[in-house]
C-alpha cells in the first residue's frame, strides 16, 4: 500500500512510520481526554513523547516497534473508553481492545504481555459472571493467530510452512554471554553484555534451520537444551549478576538502539557515528534520550506511590502490565528498544496520578444535589 501511494523509495516508508507515530501521540492525548484528565496536565504529559527523540528516531528506521507502539496506544484508548462506559457498549469497547491488542501482537511478539495483562485485569476488576469476559482477549488472540497463519500459508509468501525462528531461540539468547567471567574488574563486569543479540547464537540457530533443515520442534528441543545448560552452569549469585546486567541493558539506556540503526543506514557512516558518539552533539543527544527515559520511570514510581491506597483501575492495569513486561524481559532476549513498549501505558499512569479535570460547577451545587 505504501509503494502504491508513495512510490518504491524508502522515503515513503519513513513518512508512513512517522505518520503512524504522530497518530499514536494523538491517540494517547485523546485517551487522557477520555479519562477526563486536566487539559494542561494532558498537554504537558504528552510533551514527553515529543522530547523522547529516541522513539522519534526509531520511527525513522521503520521498525516494527512503532507498529506495536501504535496498536498499544489504540488499545489503551479503547481501554479508557471501556472503563468510562457501562452496559452493552462496554462489550463493544472490549471487542476493540481485543482486536487492537491482537494487532499489537502481530506487530511485535512482546505485546503478548499486554494481552495477558488485559485478561488478568478484566478478571480482577469485574464482578461475578463478568469475570469470564477476561477470556475474550485470549480467545481473539488464539483465533486471530490461527487465521493469520492460515492466510500466510495460503498466500504462498513462503516456500514451506516451516518459517520463522522458534520462540525458544530468543529464550536461549536471553542467557547469552553467561556466566560473567570472574577475572573481570567490577567496572568490566558491569559492562559485560548479557542476554542481548549474540552472533554465535544466531549462527547456531541458522545452521539448524537453513543448513540442517531440522523441523521447528527439533530446533526447539536443541535450543532449550542450550538454555538449560547455561542456567545450570551458574551459581545463584552468578545468575543474579547476569539478570542484573540484563536489567541495565533493557532499561538503563535512553538509546533504543536507534543510533546503531541510523548509523548503519546512512551513506556516510563515519560522519553519523561522530554525530552520535563524539563532542557536543553526542552529549546533547544522549542527554535528551536518557533524561526523557528517566523522567518516564520516575513518573511511574511517583504515580504508584501517590495512588498506593486508591482503587484506580488505570494504575492497577498499568502495574500488572509493567510487572509482567519486566519479568518477561528477564527471560527473553533483551534490547534497549524494547523499552518503547511501556511508553503508552506509563504516560497514562503518570497523567492519571496528576489530577482529574476540574469541574466548572461550584461545590455548593454538588453538595445540594447530594442532599436531595
Amino acid at each position: 500500500m505504501v509503494n502504491l501511494f508513495l512510490g518504491n523509495g524508502f522515503g515513503g516508508i519513513v513518512i508512513t512510520f512517522l505518520a503512524i507515530y504522530v497518530l499514536s501521540i494523538v491517540l494517547l492525548f485523546c485517551t487522557m481526554r477520555a479519562l477526563k484528565l486536566d487539559n494542561w496536565i494532558s498537554l504537558i504529559i504528552i510533551q514527553l513523547l515529543l522530547i523522547s527523540i529516541q522513539v522519534t528516531f526509531h520511527a525513522a528506521i521503520a521498525y516494527t516497534d512503532i507498529l506495536a507502539f501504535f496498536f498499544t496506544s489504540l488499545t489503551v484508548y479503547c481501554f479508557a473508553r471501556y472503563l468510562v462506559t457501562h452496559g452493552k457498549l462496554q462489550f463493544f469497547w472490549l471487542g476493540l481492545i481485543s482486536l487492537s491488542s491482537f494487532f499489537a501482537f502481530l506487530s511485535k511478539g512482546t505485546s503478548l504481555v499486554l494481552i495477558i495483562a488485559l485478561s488478568i485485569f478484566i478478571f480482577v476488576y469485574n464482578q461475578r459472571i463478568k469475570k469470564l469476559t477476561g477470556f475474550i482477549p485470549i480467545l481473539v488472540l488464539l483465533l486471530g493467530n490461527f487465521g493469520w497463519t492460515q492466510a500466510i500459508n495460503y498466500s504462498g509468501v513462503y516456500v514451506d510452512t516451516n518459517y520463522g525462528q522458534p520462540n525458544t531461540h530468543y529464550v536461549m539468547m536471553g542467557l547469552s554471554n553467561t556466566p560473567i567471567p570472574d577475572n573481570l574488574s567490577a567496572r568490566e563486569a558491569a559492562n559485560w553484555s548479557v542476554g542481548t543479540y549474540a552472533a554465535k547464537d544466531q549462527d547456531y540457530s541458522w545452521n539448524l534451520f537453513y543448513n540442517r533443515h531440522l523441523s521447528k520442534s527439533a530446533i526447539t528441543q536443541k535450543q532449550i537444551a542450550v538454555y538449560k545448560q547455561r542456567l545450570l552452569a551458574m551459581t545463584p549469585v552468578q545468575l543474579c549478576d547476569a539478570l542484573n546486567n540484563k536489567v541495565s541493558v533493557a532499561w538503563g539506556s535512553g538509546d533504543l538502539k536507534t543510533s546503531f540503526s541510523l548509523i548503519r543506514g546512512t551513506h556516510n557512516q563515519e560522519r553519523t557515528n561522530k554525530i552520535f558518539s563524539e563532542g557536543v552533539s553526542g552529549l546533547v543527544i544522549y542527554l535528551i534520550m536518557t533524561v526523557s527515559q528517566l523522567i518516564l520511570y520516575l513518573g511511574v514510581i511517583m504515580a504508584l506511590i501517590k495512588s498506593w491506597n486508591k482503587k484506580e483501575p488505570i494504575l492497577l492495569f498499568g502495574s500488572i502490565f509493567l510487572s509482567g513486561y519486566f519479568a518477561f524481559l528477564l527471560l527473553w532476549e533483551v534490547n534497549p528498544r524494547y523499552a518503547i513498549g511501556i511508553f503508552p501505558i506509563a504516560l497514562i499512569m503518570i497523567g492519571k496520578s496528576l489530577g482529574q479535570q476540574t469541574s466548572s460547577k461550584p461545590m455548593i451545587e454538588k453538595e445540594s444535589s447530594l442532599e436531595e
